[in-house]
């Protein structure tokens, strides 16, 4: 199995620099290779030289990518690093974790084990929390294959029907082959399931037209379960759908969009994301400027 030095994720038709130099290698002679990301398929050269750029990104470009040159004297020391490409406005998770629903889901590895308090720790630690687990058959179902996939009977999760009697040192667990919630000593050593809750869609979004090159674009969140650290406001053109622009706004919940060409039809929308790189977008809203 491979050791993953870096993981990125980025939007379609951005680009991306990988940079690679190692310790004692001349430029010509650092490789850099592409493989599937279902580990499946040949593994191709694609560049030579330590930066390689991916340049417009596709969904195509989603892979692993090493590259390869000499470090301590041994040739052939490879790096690797995981490209999510995404489409913004769909919801998307990280390499190694599942979507369901408006969650990011992952299984710990058959040997990360711990306690209920270190599952939570690690989950935590990841920008996560330990997975809570509703009643409806649909969600059973996943979450089975989830922990069944490992081949755990008993895996720590954030509830089971409420909170961990913890009075009674018991926390809560759930048994993939019977698709139910169990409860097991808070000290017992098992292997758990983290859950990413992804922000909550970026609602009302107007555009207020400012001058004949200038806009400011506003959104609202709910109050409620908020968990976005930041919004990326995306500019398009309706006709062709060219991504003009992409402008981080911070926390902030406006954004003034500048230098806009004259009887240019355009479209917004906006991505909300959460300190784990999860995001959420809101349906397009269209102008003319």
């Amino acid at each position: 199995m491979m050791n993953l030095s870096e993981e990125f994720t980025v939007y379609t038709n951005q680009n991306l620099t990988l940079s690679c130099q190692p310790r004692d290698s001349p430029k010509k002679l650092v490789y850099w290779y592409k493989s599937p990301r279902n580990y499946k398929g040949r593994e191709v050269h694609l560049y030579t030289g330590p930066n390689f750029t991916i340049t417009k990104a596709t969904m195509n470009d989603t892979a692993f990518y090493s590259c390869s040159g000499a470090e301590w004297g041994f040739w052939g020391i490879r790096r690797y690093v995981m490209v999510n490409v995404i489409e913004p406005g769909e919801p998307s998770c990280a390499n190694g974790w599942n979507l369901y629903k408006n969650s990011c889901f992952m299984h710990s590895a058959r040997s990360v084990t711990g306690t209920w308090d270190q599952a939570h720790v690690y989950c935590n630690g990841s920008s996560a929390q330990l997975a809570k687990v509703s009643g409806n058959s649909d969600a059973l179902n996943f979450m089975s294959d989830l922990a069944k996939r490992r081949n755990a009977s008993n895996v720590w999760i954030g509830s089971s029907r409420g909170p961990r009697s913890r009075f009674l040192g018991q926390c809560a667990t759930f048994d993939g082959h019977k698709r139910a919630w169990t409860k097991s000593k808070c000290t017992q050593v098992l292997p758990f399931i983290c859950e990413r809750v992804l922000p909550e869609v970026p609602k009302d979004v107007t555009i207020e037209q400012i001058s004949s090159s200038t806009a400011r674009v506003r959104w609202t969140m709910t109050a409620s379960g908020n968990t976005a650290t930041s919004y990326y406001v995306e500019l398009s053109t309706s006709s062709s759908g060219n991504v003009v622009s992409r402008k981080s706004s911070s926390k902030e919940r406006s954004l003034l969009l500048t230098d806009l060409q004259p009887n240019i039809q355009y479209r917004v929308r906006v991505q909300a994301e959460n300190v784990a790189g999860n995001g959420s977008s809101s349906s397009f809203a269209s102008f003319k400027d």
